[in-house]
């Protein structure tokens, strides 16, 4: 007696089986990215709100290329919770200092204040193996 018996595909091959999976795996990858979502503007709402409504600050203005001190008042943009203070400079200018996106914000690459405390902090930070460490602090 001989059996002519062909093997049935595993059931995950199945090409109705494979788009149930597939579909399934979207919709959780889907659920993944909207709780990172969920989770950075839990995070940026907090920092929103743990920022006075106004603030003294140092400014940068494009159009004088130059800096000063204002009081700041805080905008949030709730389409996507970010904040930022904003000014008007006398010669009429607007002025922005971002709250959330901190990296971005102008002032940092700007200022004047910024870079010289960059400079002198410089110095704290040398090590005696790099090359200006002699000339400041003279040999051992």
């Amino acid at each position: 007696m001989k059996y002519e018996h062909t093997p049935r595909p595993l059931i995950e091959e199945h090409f109705h089986i494979r788009e149930l999976i597939e579909s399934q795996e979207r919709r959780a990858n889907d659920r993944g990215r909207h709780n990172e979502i969920e989770k950075q503007r839990d995070l940026n709402l907090k920092d929103i709100n743990a920022v006075k409504d106004i603030e003294n600050l140092d400014w940068w203005c494009k159009r004088c290329d130059k800096e000063f001190v204002s009081l700041g008042k805080k905008v949030i943009d709730r389409w996507k919770p970010i904040a930022y203070y904003v000014t008007k400079h006398e010669c009429g200018n607007w002025a922005v200092r971002y709250i959330t996106d901190r990296s971005l914000d102008p002032y940092w690459f700007k200022s004047k204040k910024v870079a010289r405390d960059r400079f002198e902090s410089h110095y704290d930070a040398i090590q005696p193996f790099e090359s200006g460490y002699n000339m400041i602090y003279g040999k051992r």
